[in-house]
């Protein structure tokens, strides 16, 4: 074994020092290596408490006593979130530590909600615990037994239940609603802060960062000695005017270079390059480029296409096939696309 490499805890007997000492204090490569389904990394020095757990002499393994488990993500149910907040209800409506006791009307009400919302083993656990003073035996079994067993509407719920909106806001209910705060109001106020909670959550973000002035804050028409209003026409103006001639000029930048393409082209054909693929070598133009080019100098007859892939340029009767250049009608004729008129 080399230097470098650690011997394992069963081989360097630190198990059985351990188990003698009972709890006690090991490095944090050790608990790493006595628990290799430990997924964070560890300070080194920091000493993490550990107690062996013993079956016949043996170390089978290791308890660590500060460390929590994990804590389990129970799936959400809305019949228990429901049968949570009514109780919350009663418990606020009827303290025991203060005496309030509700009526029979009261109390019916709330045997009435517990036997829809729950099983009836729940709802006679829960109606013999609070209510069983209220209610006689028969009316609560007749009540149970004739429950319909359906989740009731969160208006109609507070209605039942006599909440209202300060009970719902003192109390955090989502599932009741409230009898002066219906559902279109409280959709309104969860969109109003939900919009506040973003807007703090912005500006935190947006703390200690500058920003660029704006010309609300900087009031450059007062410079000018000239009218809000004044100003921002004038910017109107110089926006527009800008983008005209950009426009201008990309037409004109266009123009020059298709015009280069062409004339390339053609210095080609009348070289003796026939076909797309060999104008694509003698220019170095794409074939994507080169093709719709040779169709529009055939539409204007400056070029001809005797056989299918093969081009050359028209021979007039006198002259070369340099000769066969456009005159200024032809030029009229031939329309690039985003030239300018």
């Amino acid at each position: 074994m080399s230097t470098k490499e650690k011997a394992s805890p069963g081989a360097t007997g630190k198990h059985t020092q351990n188990s003698l000492n009972g709890a006690s204090n090991v490095s944090a490569d050790i608990f790493v290596a006595d628990h290799p389904r430990k997924k964070r990394q560890i300070d080194k020095d920091v000493p993490i408490e550990i107690v062996p757990i013993l079956a016949g002499g043996c170390v089978v393994g290791h308890l660590c006593p500060t460390e929590r488990p994990p804590k389990r993500k129970l799936k959400y149910k809305p019949g228990s979130h429901r049968r949570r907040e009514i109780e919350k209800v009663f418990k606020h409506l009827f303290p025991i530590e203060e005496g309030v006791v509700p009526t029979r009307a009261e109390a019916r009400a709330f045997a009435i909600v517990i036997a829809d919302h729950a099983t009836q083993a729940e709802a006679f656990g829960w109606i013999s615990k609070n209510l069983a003073l209220e209610l006689p035996p028969d009316e609560v079994l007749a009540i149970v037994t004739n429950a319909r067993m359906r989740s009731w509407k969160a208006d109609e719920l507070a209605k039942f239940l006599a909440v209202t909106k300060e009970i719902r806001d003192q109390l955090q209910l989502r599932t009741i609603g409230a009898t002066d705060f219906n559902k279109r109001q409280r959709i309104a106020d969860r969109k109003r802060k939900a919009r506040l909670r973003m807007r703090a959550v912005r500006a935190r973000q947006q703390a200690g960062k500058s920003r660029p002035i704006s010309v609300a804050e900087s009031k450059p028409w007062e410079l000018e000695n000239i009218s809000r209003a004044s100003w921002y026409r004038r910017r109107a103006a110089r926006i527009a005017a800008d983008e005209t001639t950009s426009v201008r000029n990309t037409n004109k930048e266009n123009r020059a270079h298709k015009i280069s393409l062409i004339a390339a082209i053609l210095e080609a054909l009348a070289d003796g390059v026939r076909s797309v693929p060999e104008l694509n070598q003698a220019t170095g133009f794409p074939c994507t480029t080169i093709r719709p080019i040779l169709s529009r100098l055939k539409a204007v007859g400056i070029v001809d296409q005797p056989r299918h892939g093969l081009w050359q340029s028209s021979k007039p009767a006198a002259g070369g096939p340099l000769a066969a250049a456009p005159d200024r009608n032809t030029v009229s004729k031939y329309r690039i696309e985003g030239d300018e008129a």
